[in-house]
């Protein structure tokens, strides 16, 4: 089984290397970005869970009863605002990746001034994401964690970053709350998750809430209408309280572990690890690779359709050009036999005004050339005479 992991990992990555290659050549940047980030998770063998759901459902509450610590802020109102990455470390650490690229070290105490929508309304401080890191043996065995901003609520932006990270997802925990009943918002988003996810862990939370028979019953009506409207058969829900189990964990409470339930989401995760987690790798990849590849397909065919169109429009443009070019020629030749017909009555009233000159100027310039010939001829009679 370990080789023929193996040797599925080699036929993939050298496959969306060469993905890759197409994509910078095409220009597509988050192509590339997620097709990178997805050798550099082949390549080191893990794979990322990803806590998705509407909003004030528990999903950092839940991440934080995973780990066994506060790491993530939870407060009553609708918080999340960035995805917070959780990796493992030696040592609890915390940075801030911001969109221009910038990565700034903080202490994990002070990730709530950058994922909160309270100390960050609206994403101002311009954070694409926070990574902690911590000592948790879950994430040592290939697990990254991710808490995702609530779907749903007034802030918009929330669920645009919400969205923003399903590409990057290999399985999802999905939280549902016992005391609000499975609706169309949250329908229509795991049909959005299940586009690009196919392991799915739903977890109804807020079980301590409930009674056993209300639990039960809330139990059965979510599990069938999943199966109803995603049309899916093998539904893993999970009922748990993730406040009981966090309270538990801090305390040392086996009695409160053991009632949150948490122990049989902590069992199917470790078992995903244990006997999924390379089939899982392969799988979230391959489809991820597809995805892009018939997206990069689809780019090229509506830049294809695109091209036809330009080229019948350009046609349009040319025969356009072409008409109005003769009507152009249309209106000079209309304008030259304009002009040559003023000129030729210019002309014809040049001659009749020379004609008039000639009648009117030339007689009296005649006797007057006349009567300066008989003068001098007079003056020089006289000048004759006198000698």
């Amino acid at each position: 089984m370990l080789e023929g992991f193996r040797e599925q990992k080699t036929v993939l990555t050298g496959a969306i290397k060469e993905l890759v290659a197409i994509a910078q050549e095409k220009g597509n940047s988050f192509a590339v970005e997620l097709l990178s980030e997805s050798l550099a998770r082949l390549a080191s063998e893990s794979f990322t869970l990803v806590v998705m759901g509407e909003f004030k459902r528990g999903k950092s509450t839940l991440l934080n009863a995973l780990l066994g610590a506060r790491l993530l802020p939870t407060a009553i109102i609708p918080l999340t605002a960035i995805p917070t990455i959780i990796r493992y470390g030696t040592e609890p650490s915390a940075k801030v990746v911001f969109q221009d690229g910038r990565v700034e070290a903080v202490p994990v105490a002070d990730i709530v001034l950058y994922v909160t929508e309270k100390e960050n309304p609206r994403n101002v401080k311009k954070v694409r994401e926070v990574e902690v890191f911590y000592p948790s043996p879950l994430l040592a065995d290939g697990i990254i964690l991710v808490d995702t901003p609530g779907v749903g609520s007034a802030y918009a932006h929330n669920t645009e970053a919400a969205y923003g990270y399903l590409p990057r997802a290999d399985a999802v925990i999905f939280v549902i709350s016992v005391d609000v009943p499975l609706g169309k918002g949250e329908l229509d988003y795991l049909r959005d998750i299940r586009h690009h996810v196919h392991k799915i862990i739903f977890v109804l939370n807020k079980a301590d809430i409930a009674s056993e028979s209300d639990l039960a019953e809330a139990a059965d009506f979510t599990r069938n209408l999943l199966k109803e409207h995603l049309k899916l058969q093998d539904i893993t829900l999970m009922p748990l309280s993730a406040r009981t189990a966090l309270e538990g964990k801090e305390s040392g409470s086996t009695e409160k572990i053991a009632a949150s339930g948490m122990a049989e989401l902590e069992r199917l995760v470790e078992e995903l690890i244990r006997n999924q987690k390379g089939r899982l790798i392969i799988s979230a990849t391959a489809s991820r690779a597809l995805r892009i590849l018939n997206e990069l397909e689809l780019g090229l065919d509506i830049w294809k359709r695109g091209m036809e169109e330009s080229m019948e429009g350009l046609e349009k443009k040319i025969s356009t050009f072409q008409a109005e070019l003769a009507h152009l020629e249309q209106e000079r030749e209309d304008s030259i036999h304009l002009l040559y017909r003023d000129v030729d009555k210019l002309a014809e009233r040049v001659a009749e005004d020379m004609a008039a000159f000639e009648r009117e100027v030339f007689p009296q310039l005649a006797a007057r050339l006349e009567e300066f010939v008989q003068e001098t001829f007079a003056k020089h009679s006289l000048k004759e005479t006198a000698r």
